[in-house]
């Protein structure tokens, strides 16, 4: 598996979506540096006005592997493609139910 997820893991929302209930992928800058991999890459968007594109409010809740947490609106390089979470299962052995457990 390749050390980061980069935008041709991602597809872009349509007009009128959101990102809640998705799986997205993380700007690497936006996280520290002990954590700028792609363990750390995969957040599931639970709500918050950031999940609205349209809102002017830019808090994304939800949770990373292992905690719940919030990103910015624009820390999210864009909703994960599914062949993204698959790898991302198979390199972790983890399986997606871990972010919504």
């Amino acid at each position: 598996m390749k050390r980061i997820f980069d935008v041709l893991d991602t597809i872009q929302l349509e007009d009128g979506d959101n990102y809640v209930g998705k799986f997205v992928i993380l700007r690497l800058y936006s996280l520290s540096k002990d954590y700028q991999n792609a363990l750390n890459q995969l957040f599931y968007c639970t709500g918050g006005f950031g999940c609205y594109p349209e809102k002017m409010g830019t808090k994304v809740f939800g949770k990373f592997y292992d905690e719940c947490a919030y990103v910015r609106r624009g820390d999210i390089l864009g909703v994960a493609t599914e062949g993204a979470i698959k790898e991302w299962e198979t390199e972790y052995a983890m399986s997606r139910e871990v972010f919504v457990e």
